[in-house]
C-alpha cells in the first residue's frame, strides 16, 4: 500500500500538543509518514552581532531547536507505529517552507488553526502563504480539540454544488466514519436547480440562501451536529466573484471549533 506523505508546520515557540496528536491520528488513518517542520526567523536568532558571533549564535540556536523538537516528538513516537520525522531551519520562514513543500511534495499539509482572526488567513500570512503555495489539501487543525478518526466522527462538507464526489485523501477521510456526512450549501434557491448527489456515502443536506443570516445558520447547524471535521471546497471558499460565498463566510468558519480541510 502506498505511503502517504504529510508535512506538519509547527511552532516550537508555542508548541500545542493537540496539533501533534491530531497529525498522528490523521497519519494513522491514511497510512502516512509525518514530517514536522519548524522554521525560526533569522532575525529572532541573531541581533546586532558580528559575523563570527552570528555564526556561533546560529549554531547554538540550531542545536537548541533540534533539542526542543526531539523533546516534543519522542514521547509520541514511543506510543505510535507512525513514522515521525522532523526538519528545522533558520532563515526566511516563507522561503524555507516553500522550499520544503516543493522538495517533499506532500499529499497533505497540516497547520494549527489561528484563533480570533477575522479571516482564516487575514492577519495570518503564513496560512495564506501555504494555501497559495500548495495546491493540495490543507488541514487547519483545531488546537483545543483532539481529532479522533473513527466510525463516530462527525463530518461536514461545504461545497458549491454538493454533487461532486471528493477524491483522494478527502475521500479516504470521509469513508472513515459510519455517520452520515452533513452537506452544507449556500445557494440561491430561486435560481439553483436541484442537484443529483453522486456522493459514495450517505449525506444529510442543509441548504441556506445567501444573505446576512446564511453564515449564522451554517455556524448554528455545524455546532448543532457537533461537526469535528469540516471539508471546504477550496475554490468555493477562496474565489472572489458575484457567485462567491458571502464576504464574511471565512470569518464565521474560522470561529467554529472544528478542524477544517481545504481541498
Amino acid at each position: 500500500m502506498k505511503k502517504n506523505n504529510i508535512v506538519v508546520l509547527i511552532n516550537l515557540d508555542k508548541p500545542q500538543l493537540n496539533i501533534v496528536r491530531n497529525s498522528i491520528n490523521v497519519a494513522n488513518s491514511l497510512n502516512a509518514v509525518l514530517t514536522f517542520l519548524y522554521v525560526k526567523k533569522a532575525t529572532d536568532a541573531v541581533q546586532n552581532e558580528n559575523h563570527i558571533s552570528a555564526i556561533k549564535t546560529l549554531t547554538d540556536t540550531h542545536m537548541k531547536i533540534d533539542g526542543k523538537m526531539r523533546e516534543l516528538l519522542e514521547p509520541f513516537q514511543k506510543s505510535t507505529d507512525t513514522k515521525i520525522r522532523s526538519k528545522i531551519a533558520i532563515g526566511n520562514v516563507k522561503n524555507h517552507i516553500g522550499k520544503y513543500l516543493n522538495e517533499l511534495n506532500p499529499d497533505l499539509v497540516i497547520l494549527g488553526k489561528r484563533p480570533k482572526k477575522v479571516l482564516p488567513w487575514e492577519g495570518d500570512r503564513l496560512t495564506q502563504f501555504v494555501v497559495n503555495e500548495f495546491n493540495g489539501p490543507v488541514l487547519i487543525s483545531a488546537t483545543d480539540q483532539v481529532l479522533e478518526l473513527n466510525e463516530q466522527l462527525s463530518l461536514g462538507l461545504l461545497s458549491a454544488s454538493g454533487s461532486d464526489a471528493p477524491k483522494g485523501i478527502v475521500e479516504d477521510l470521509l469513508k472513515i466514519s459510519s455517520q452520515p456526512v452533513k452537506s452544507f450549501r449556500i445557494v440561491n434557491k430561486s435560481s439553483d436547480t436541484q442537484s443529483s448527489s453522486t456522493m459514495p456515502f450517505k449525506t444529510v443536506e442543509y441548504a441556506f440562501e445567501p444573505g446576512d443570516n446564511a453564515v449564522k445558520n451554517l455556524s448554528k447547524y455545524v455546532l448543532r451536529n457537533n461537526v469535528n471535521l469540516l471539508f471546504l471546497d477550496r475554490d468555493y471558499v477562496t474565489r472572489r466573484s458575484r457567485n462567491a460565498s458571502p464576504a464574511n463566510m471565512n470569518g464565521v468558519i474560522n470561529q467554529l471549533p472544528s478542524s477544517l480541510l481545504l481541498a
